[in-house]
């Protein structure tokens, strides 16, 4: 008999709880359903200022390579794009794209500021490194050489794993090379070894080779990764990537129409590059290098009908 009144009690208790807090729980229910109104519009609304802001941001036209002339005008129309669409993605990168436009024009100080502001408005966004280097590079543009170098090693510590640290590195390098010319050799060194392909490693390469050419003691304290090629060793591709300081060769291609053995020359170099860059060609096993005693064959006589 107990059993079957328990229940009945319980059920009676919770209809009588729900009789006295009906008022309440249709309150909260009101409430939480507002909220998740609230909620949506406010998803909605931000959503459709995004597509605005990528829309204002797509209608100007940028240069799709570095090499491109930058269109007049284009830092104003990005700075436009920012003021009307802030705290949107679009208008964040707006913002940032303003700042570089406003550096390639060599308004270096408006630069500066844009890149600051950046930092303020967005300092989680995917592009405070490259805001940070901006603010970096417009000092040194304006021969703030003092507050560059300071931007420039705090960076290199805050941004280790950033795309922008090879960025960063060269731009110490450069500045070390009157005061601390290891470090700027060292520096040109891991940039050349990171980046044999690219721009950046030339770049680094051919200041290092400027910097031996000054101080060519860094070369004894400074060993290089291979040791040089004993004479008359074969012109591979591996030996050529290795540093060779008494005799170093680049490859110059002639003529790609002509003939393997005419297609590729091997000549000394007055003014070599990066000594560990490896070369992208392949000389032909067919060329002599300078100095091998290697004569073509002869060419056998045509034979006679």
């Amino acid at each position: 008999m107990d059993s079957e009144t328990k229940p009945n009690t319980g059920l009676v208790n919770f209809l009588a709880w729900l009789e006295v807090n009906k008022k309440k729980l249709v309150i909260g229910a009101a409430a939480a359903t507002g909220l998740a109104i609230i909620t949506t519009v406010i998803v909605v609304q931000q959503n459709q200022k995004e597509a605005r802001a990528s829309k204002a941001l797509s209608d100007i036209r940028l240069p799709l390579f570095g090499n491109q002339a930058q269109p007049p005008g284009v830092a104003e129309e990005l700075l436009k794009v920012a003021r009307e669409h802030p705290r949107t993605k679009a208008g964040s990168r707006a913002l940032v794209e303003a700042a570089g436009a406003l550096f390639v024009e060599n308004r270096y100080a408006e630069a500066q500021t844009q890149f600051e502001e950046f930092a303020k408005l967005y300092p989680a966004s995917p592009w405070r490194a490259q805001a940070a280097l901006g603010v970096a590079a417009s000092l040194d543009a304006q021969s703030k050489k003092a507050e560059a170098l300071a931007r420039y090693e705090d960076l290199r510590k805050k941004f280790a794993n950033d795309p922008i640290i090879d960025g960063v590195k060269l731009a110490l390098a450069r500045h070390y090379e009157t005061s601390k010319p290891d470090e700027a050799f060292n520096l040109y060194q891991e940039l050349v070894k990171a980046n044999p392909y690219s721009g950046l490693g030339a770049e680094a390469g051919l200041r290092q080779e400027e910097l031996l050419q000054k101080h060519p003691e860094l070369m004894k304290t400074n060993p290089p990764a291979m040791p040089p090629l004993p004479p008359g060793a074969p012109a591979t591709l591996t030996n050529l990537a290795r540093p060779n300081p008494s005799n170093r060769v680049v490859t110059t291609i002639t003529n790609l129409s002509r003939t393997p053995n005419t297609n590729i020359t091997i000549r000394a170099a007055t003014n070599p590059p990066a000594a560990n860059t490896p070369l992208m060609i392949k000389p032909s096993a067919s060329v002599p290098t300078p100095g091998a005693a290697n004569p073509a064959p002869p060419v056998p006589p045509a034979a006679k009908p």
